[in-house]
């Protein structure tokens, strides 16, 4: 039983969810910026990465992601009330390697509870990394193995494993889970013959100026994205803000977007215009890929947006009802489907997924 008092149900939910979706370098010297420059505009040249949480309930992604940055990524009143996080949540923290190249690391906090898989769905697509967080009190937990498996399923090549709540348990312990996330994670791409394992503490602070050491490390790695590609931004959330109008909020994952200039809203195939931007809660006049991004619409109504749709330059997009797709189906997916053969031709649908497969469909349902 969990803390909302609900009983566990393993992998099932993640898993049928994503089918529908289709050592250390310690010598490094980091400098954060201040609080107060926070806020600010983001540099131009200034290298933007986005980096995931991921992990069981209650392991402590969202205190991680407040001790790096001192930002709280629960936004929601019943969030707080609850004291778990139920939907998507942001911080950012800038960085400088020993190179002088300037990072400016954007964190995407998801929930940990099997009830919420679909949110943390929502918040994957656009990683360059991940942080997939293990408490040393519990060690390897159900949500800790579907959301590995997400991660996996979704190609997610880079991140590092951060044990938690360190300074609860003693090294005997904690060395013991070490080994069982070792052995965990062999032949991933979190092995660790390629990826850390970090311990920390978010009470102590200790392992901290180590896992940024280790960020950075990898940040150095991750490819700069298209900034003169066809401008794309899935959309993770919209609302209204009072006094600003419709809000949608995304990663900017190709391409750049401008204030003023004109979008359009697909597969809706809406037009609206750009009245403002904001990366990272600051104001700013252009956005590139890489970077979270908070667009201002005019012309457009909260009801007509929603999470899954793309804003994108006009008239460069189109939909389609046919699809070449390559789907990678997980050793254990026969516990969260009902699998049965069928006769007719391949499909693919919100809902299920049907597969020919050696002169045969089998249809995959989810419970």
């Amino acid at each position: 039983m969990d803390r909302c008092g609900h009983h566990k149900r393993g992998c099932r939910s993640a898993l049928s969810a994503s089918i529908t979706l289709v050592s250390a370098l310690r010598s490094l010297v980091i400098k954060e910026r201040p609080t107060s420059q926070r806020r600010l505009a983001p540099e131009p040249g200034m290298k933007p990465i986005i980096i995931g949480t991921a992990g069981h309930i209650d392991h402590g992604k969202t205190s991680l992601v407040k001790a790096l940055t001192g930002i709280d990524a629960d936004r929601l009143e019943e969030e707080k009330r609850r004291g778990i996080t139920i939907d998507l949540g942001f911080a950012h923290l800038e960085l400088v390697a020993p190179s002088g190249e300037k990072l400016r690391l954007g964190f995407i906090d998801v929930p940990g509870h099997e009830r919420f898989v679909r949110n943390m769905l929502a918040g994957v697509g656009g990683m360059d990394m991940v942080l997939l967080v293990i408490a040393a009190d519990e060690s390897i937990k159900p949500q800790t193995r579907e959301h590995f498996e997400i991660c996996r399923l979704l190609s997610i090549s880079r991140g590092i494993t951060v044990i938690t709540k360190a300074d609860l348990v003693d090294e005997d312990t904690l060395s013991v889970v070490k080994l069982e996330v070792d052995d965990f994670v062999r032949g991933s791409f979190l092995d660790t013959a390629r990826s850390p394992i970090v311990s920390v503490s978010a009470i102590t602070g200790a392992g901290l100026d180590e896992l940024k050491h280790e960020i950075v490390r990898l940040a150095a790695d991750v490819p700069a994205r298209d900034t003169d590609a066809i401008l794309r931004l899935p959309v993770d959330r919209a609302f209204v803000m009072k006094g600003f109008g419709t809000v949608v909020t995304g990663t900017l994952i190709a391409g750049k977007i401008k204030k003023e200039e004109e979008v359009e809203i697909f597969p809706e195939k809406k037009r609206a215009r750009v009245r403002g931007l904001q990366v990272h809660g600051a104001a700013t006049d252009q956005a590139v890929a890489g970077q979270r991004t908070a667009v201002n619409l005019s012309g457009v109504q909260l009801e007509e947006l929603g999470r899954g749709m793309t804003l994108a330059s006009p008239d460069t997009l189109g939909t389609t009802q046919r699809l070449d797709v390559q789907i990678g189906i997980h050793q254990r997916i026969h516990q969260a489907l009902l699998v049965r053969q069928a006769q007719g031709a391949c499909q693919v649908r919100l809902d299920d997924v049907r597969i020919q497969q050696q002169h045969r469909i089998v249809r995959f349902q989810r419970q």
